[in-house]
C-alpha cells in the first residue's frame, strides 16, 4: 500500500492490469484490502461489488459492517441492486432469521424474501428447551435416527459455535454408533499443540528433563534461549542457567523457570494445569502468538480450558491422557459419510435440508467473551449465518437449567420467544413456529411453555 501511495509509475502499472474489478464476498474485506481496491479502481471507479453486511463474521481478521456501510460515502455515483429473494429456506426460515438480525442496529434496511413456496409443515421452524444437556443430546440422537432411517442424515447438520463445544455430542453419537462428519472427532485432543505442550511442562515439572520436552516449551513463553544453549540428552537446567548473565533475558528466564518448576511439582494436576497458564506465563504466550497471526486464539483458548476442565477430574496427566486417547480411539461406521458436525463459520455458504442449533444459552451464544455492542452484533450475525443455513427445517435448542440453577436461553432467541406474548394468535407467516419445552419450562421473563 506504501509503494503504491508513494510510487505513481507503480500505481498506474498496476491500475493497467485491470479495466473492471468485480470483488465477492465484499463483507469479508479488511480496511487495508478496502483502501486497496479504492486505489486499483481509481480514477474511473469501474468497480462491482456482491456482499451482504448481514453475513460479516470475520471480525478476528478485520472485517465489519462499517466497510460495507461507508460504501455510498466512499463511492459517491454507487448504484445498490438488492438481491432480496431467497431461494434456499422456507419462508417460516426466512421470516424467523430475518426477525432475529434486524435486532441489529449497524446493518443496511432491507428483508429477504422467499422465493420459494414452504414445505407445507407447521414444523419448520422449532424451538425446544431442555432441562440439561443430557436431554438436549437425547433429542439430537432421536432425530438423526429418523434422518438416518428416512434416509435424510446425509443432508442434515449440527451447527455450534465453537468447535469444542461438539465433544459430548460427538461421544454420544459415537456410542450410539450414528454416523458423522467433523466435530471433534477430526481434531483429536492429544495431537493439538497445547495439549503436547501442557504435557511437556507435566513432564519437566515432575523431572522429565528430556532435551525435546524442554525445547518444545523453552521459549513458550519466549524466554531467549536458543538450541545450541542446549547440550545432551537429558539437561541440567540448574547448570545450563550459570552459562549466562544473571541479569540477561534467559538467565532470569531459566532463574524463574527453576523456581516455577519447584512451585509447581507438588500441587494437583489441576492447580499444575492453573500454575502452568497463569503463573508460568502459557497463557499470555497464546495470546501473543495471536496477536502476531500466527495461532487461532480461540481456538487454542477453548483447548486450554478443556485440558483444565479434565484435570478437574484425574490425579496425573498420564491417568487423564490415557483416558483421553481411549475416547479419540473409539470410532463409528461410514467416517467419511452421515451428519455434518461443524461451527457457525465453518457452514457459511453451505446449506443442508434440516439444522440443528444446540446450546443456545447466554454466555455461549453470544460468546461469553462478547461484551462490546459490536461484538454483540457480530455474534447475531454469526447467529443469523447458522440459521439460513437451513432449507426445510431448523431446531432451535436450548438449556432451561432447573429451579435451583437455572440457565438463561440465548438474548438472541428473545424476539422469537416474546412473540407469543404479544399476541394470542400469530400471523399466516409465523403459524409455522413450533414453540415445544421440556418438562423445566419457564426459567427466566421471556421463556414460556406455551405454543406458538
Amino acid at each position: 500500500m506504501k509503494i503504491l501511495r508513494q510510487r505513481p509509475d507503480i500505481l498506474a502499472r498496476w491500475r493497467g492490469y485491470a479495466r473492471y474489478l468485480l470483488v465477492d464476498e465484499y463483507q469479508d474485506i479488511n480496511s487495508a484490502q478496502g483502501q486497496l481496491l479504492y486505489l486499483l479502481s481509481a480514477p474511473d471507479h469501474n468497480i462491482f461489488m456482491v456482499g451482504d453486511d448481514d453475513q460479516s463474521i470475520y471480525g478476528f481478521r478485520g472485517a465489519g459492517t462499517e466497510l460495507m456501510l461507508s460504501l455510498p460515502e466512499q463511492y459517491p455515483g454507487l448504484r445498490q441492486i438488492v438481491l432480496e429473494y431467497n431461494y434456499r429456506s422456507d419462508p417460516v426460515i426466512i421470516d424467523c432469521a430475518g426477525r432475529v438480525i434486524r435486532e441489529n442496529k449497524k446493518r443496511f434496511d432491507k428483508a429477504q424474501k422467499a422465493g420459494r413456496a414452504g414445505p407445507g409443515t407447521d414444523q419448520a421452524v422449532s424451538l425446544k428447551g431442555f432441562e440439561d444437556s443430557a436431554g438436549e443430546i437425547k433429542e439430537i440422537l432421536t432425530l438423526c435416527g429418523q434422518w438416518e432411517k428416512a434416509g435424510k442424515l446425509e443432508t442434515s447438520a449440527v451447527l455450534f459455535r465453537k468447535n469444542a463445544d461438539s465433544f459430548d455430542l460427538v461421544k454420544a453419537l459415537r456410542r450410539a454408533g450414528i454416523p458423522f462428519r467433523g466435530g471433534e472427532r477430526d481434531r483429536k485432543l492429544c495431537e493439538h499443540f497445547v495439549w503436547e505442550d501442557m504435557r511437556a511442562y507435566w513432564n519437566l515439572i515432575h523431572g522429565n528433563f528430556d532435551r525435546g520436552n524442554f525445547i518444545r516449551i523453552m521459549n513458550r513463553p519466549y524466554r531467549g534461549i536458543r538450541r545450541a544453549d542446549c547440550i545432551g540428552e537429558a539437561l541440567d537446567l540448574a547448570r545450563m542457567s550459570t552459562h549466562f548473565d544473571r541479569a540477561s533475558l534467559p538467565g532470569k528466564s531459566l532463574q524463574k523457570l527453576l523456581t516455577d518448576i519447584r512451585k509447581a511439582s507438588g500441587l494437583s494436576l489441576y492447580s499444575t494445569v492453573m500454575y502452568i497458564r497463569k503463573g508460568m506465563g502459557y497463557e499470555r504466550y497464546l495470546m501473543e502468538e495471536a496477536e502476531g497471526g500466527t495461532r487461532c486464539l480461540e481456538n487454542n483458548m477453548e483447548v486450554l480450558h478443556r485440558i483444565q476442565d479434565l484435570a478437574s477430574r484425574f490425579s496425573d496427566w498420564e491417568g487423564m491422557e490415557q483416558e483421553v486417547r481411549w475416547e479419540e480411539k473409539a470410532e463409528t461406521r461410514g467416517s467419511q459419510t452421515g451428519l455434518h458436525i461443524m461451527t457457525y463459520h465453518g457452514s457459511k455458504g453451505l446449506e443442508y435440508e434440516n439444522v440443528i442449533l444446540p446450546e443456545l444459552n447466554e454466555h455461549i451464544v453470544p460468546h461469553r467473551k462478547a461484551a462490546s455492542k459490536d461484538e454483540i452484533e457480530e455474534e447475531r450475525r454469526m447467529f443469523y449465518v447458522a440459521m439460513t443455513r437451513a432449507k426445510e427445517h431448523l431446531y432451535l435448542f436450548y438449556r432451561t437449567g432447573t429451579q435451583k440453577e437455572p440457565e438463561l436461553p440465548s438474548r438472541f432467541l428473545r424476539c422469537l420467544l416474546d412473540q407469543d406474548h404479544s399476541s394470542s394468535s400469530t400471523s399466516s407467516s409465523n403459524s409455522a413456529l413450533s414453540r415445544y419445552s421440556s418438562k423445566a419450562s419457564a426459567t427466566d421473563s421471556y421463556s414460556s411453555s406455551s405454543s406458538m
